[in-house]
């Protein structure tokens, strides 16, 4: 363990080239971060309005995250965001914590993913209350409707799943490479 009372001169240098892998592993999860926590921003106005209060109806699940606790969870959402944001900029300043840390990273990719995997299964199930028909019936999908209104929404819905995925891919990366650089200086 590094001493933290030594100026950053006297801490072994690390390799130019994994250093700079780390910062760019860093500099994509500061993005993927920032795009997360503007969704965040915007759940929160959403809930403020009242207007995530139809997809409550869908289950239990919705029905405790958008009825009963809407304020609550949005901003815990958005105070988790700003803090994996403040941690991800502290790690380009320090690679050593990074092993140790690791456990937050994952954290917040997995409720991110949590969070937008209850946002499609939502609007699937409004899709299955405004249709009065299964969203999951073969011929639902093979209706001329379907093609025009539904496919767009579902792949946007899909698109959604993404930023959290690549989240916690990016943080088993850069979390991997961190260890590997770690034993190479010690």
């Amino acid at each position: 363990m590094s001493d933290p009372f030594k100026p950053p001169a006297a801490i072994a240098p690390q390799p130019k080239s994994a250093t700079l892998t780390l910062n760019i592993l860093l500099v994509v999860l500061a993005a993927a971060t920032t795009y997360l926590l503007v969704g965040d921003i915007q759940h929160l106005l959403a809930t403020q309005k009242g207007s995530l209060t139809r997809a409550g109806s869908v289950s239990f699940f919705h029905h405790v995250y958008l009825v009963i606790i809407p304020q609550e969870a949005a901003y815990f959402r958005l105070a988790s965001s700003m803090a994996a944001l403040a941690l991800i900029l502290f790690l380009a300043r320090n690679h050593h914590a990074l092993p140790r840390v690791n456990l937050f990273l994952y954290a917040y990719g997995i409720s991110q993913l949590t969070y937008q995997i209850l946002a499609v299964t939502g609007v699937i199930g409004i899709l299955n209350q405004i249709s009065q028909t299964s969203v999951l019936n073969l011929e639902y999908w093979l209706s001329p409707s379907a093609a025009t209104t539904v496919k767009p929404l579902l792949i946007k819905l899909a698109a959604l799943l993404i930023t959290p995925i690549a989240f916690l891919v990016f943080s088993l990366i850069l979390v991997s490479k961190a260890k590997k650089l770690d034993k190479t200086i010690h």
